[in-house]
């Protein structure tokens, strides 16, 4: 553990973090809550915060890590709706403490049998205050999405972006040449098989159905 330096500085000096600290104790949570193998890259922004993007790659069916009985803690969602912190939240809280504030979560990526969930920041702590609940709603909205049990999705993003105006790729370090189409709750992006090479559907969560529309699913990863 990195130990903290002495200074004779007055009480407004920042702490100063050089490297990530308590990551492979954060990792191995993250093994645990998800039955996942997990690995996790990181990069230090201008503002020295350690923005993670994190893999969970995931043995079993979406199904089944939604609704198997004996799965039925997977990601913490029964705690989704108790007082008690869930897991998840109580992991990252303490690699964010651990390094003084200076962490976030850029994207998390949820690789499964039969699908992969493509979570993005939208905000500072988006996906780490957020998850939980977008696991949930995953689960309320699965036969939608999946058209009635019919057909798994091969990828789901959530949320979606749209590229503005440009016809060129965007610059992935400038945030106005893209934008984020409401919330996490408001559409989400799947690619199916059956429309293999295809723009992806967009999902109307609040009512339901899928969307005819043009928007384009970027990769913001940093």
């Amino acid at each position: 553990m990195m130990q903290k330096r002495k200074s004779n500085s007055g009480p407004d000096d920042k702490k100063e973090v050089h490297r990530l600290v308590g990551l492979d104790a954060f990792r191995k949570s993250l093994d645990k809550i998800f039955f996942s193998n997990t690995t996790i890259t990181y990069k230090r922004d201008t503002d020295h915060v350690f923005n993670l993007i994190i893999e969970l790659h995931c043995n079993f069916n979406l199904i089944n890590a939604l609704f198997h009985p004996n799965m039925g803690n997977w990601g913490g969602l029964h705690m989704v709706n108790r007082v008690e912190q869930p897991p998840f939240e109580r992991a990252f809280m303490l690699l964010h403490q651990l390094n003084h504030g200076a962490v976030d979560i850029v994207e998390i990526y949820i690789d499964l049998l039969d699908t992969s969930l493509i979570i993005t920041k939208i905000h500072a702590q988006s996906i780490s205050h957020q998850l939980g609940t977008i696991l949930l709603a995953l689960s309320q909205n699965f036969a939608y999405l999946t058209k009635g049990l019919l057909e798994m999705p091969l990828e789901i993003f959530v949320p979606v972006f749209e590229k503005k105006e440009n016809n060129d790729l965007p610059d992935k370090r400038n945030d106005k040449q893209v934008k984020v189409i409401g919330e996490y709750f408001d559409f989400w992006g799947l690619y199916f098989l059956s429309k293999k090479n295809q723009d992806p559907v967009i999902y109307d969560l609040k009512n339901r159905r899928f969307i005819d529309g043009e928007l384009l699913l970027i990769d913001l990863e940093t």
